[in-house]
């Protein structure tokens, strides 16, 4: 089982992620707070939690929360795992600086840490963020990086070849009715027992279905715009 603050809802956690957990037999708890951990004999059986009815983050980041009145209750359990938040483990000895928030304090621009020679970004940095965030941090440390290893600051690489497209877009017959690839799980109970890939890759002829449905929304960057006649 598990249980969170959030509810439903406002878990941060999509749809489908909380559908495969049910598959796998996992029951979730929504808004609920740890009280404290049940034990018997010296052995863990169950967490005692309450109600969250509200919680919110004051603008030091801590939490307030509100519970239901007399909602205590205990849910059995044999071991007990926090996930309570997520902060870098800096191995002690390690001279680096810290910020208030435990996480890695860098220089916004460089990604440069307080000891010479290491970087940090993305979440190390920031705490739980954007994907997005965190891949464009991680690219301004790897810029910094080679630069301070004597390169220039760009450590461009080609994924792919240049190619030419079509400056134009022609009307493609049943384009809107173009399907997305069904995405294909391993069944629930092969992935309970083991540590691989859940969503698999899709094959040739599925790709080349996804790639028929590209909107090819770059071609904006190439279309020269209309001038008028009051653009002169």
């Amino acid at each position: 089982m598990m249980a969170c603050l959030e509810s439903l809802e406002t878990m941060p956690a999509s749809p489908e992620e909380r559908l495969e957990s049910e598959e796998e037999g996992i029951k979730i708890y929504p808004s609920r707070t740890f009280k404290r951990i049940v034990r018997e004999d010296g052995k863990v059986t169950g967490v005692e939690f309450l109600d969250v009815k509200s919680f919110t983050f004051d603008e030091d980041k801590r939490l307030q929360l509100e519970t239901a009145e007399d909602s205590e209750h205990v849910i059995e359990a044999d071991a007990v795992i926090f996930a309570v938040g997520q902060k870098p483990v800096i191995p002690e000895g390690f001279d680096i600086d810290r910020t208030d928030r435990g996480l890695v304090d860098t220089d916004p621009y460089t990604m440069k840490t307080s000891r010479e020679g290491v970087f940090a970004a993305a979440d190390a940095v920031t705490g739980t963020d954007k994907v997005v965030s965190a891949i464009a941090s991680g690219r301004k440390a790897a810029a910094a990086i080679d630069k301070y290893l004597g390169g220039r600051g760009k450590p461009d690489i080609k994924l792919a070849p240049d190619c030419e497209l079509e400056k134009q877009l022609g009307q493609v017959d049943g384009f809107a009715d173009l399907k997305r690839a069904a995405d294909k799980r391993l069944p629930a109970d092969e992935r309970v027992c083991n540590f691989s890939a859940v969503t698999l890759s899709v094959d040739a002829d599925e790709a080349g279905c996804e790639a028929e449905r590209c909107l090819q929304c770059d071609l904006r960057l190439k279309m020269k715009p209309e001038k008028f006649w009051g653009s002169y």
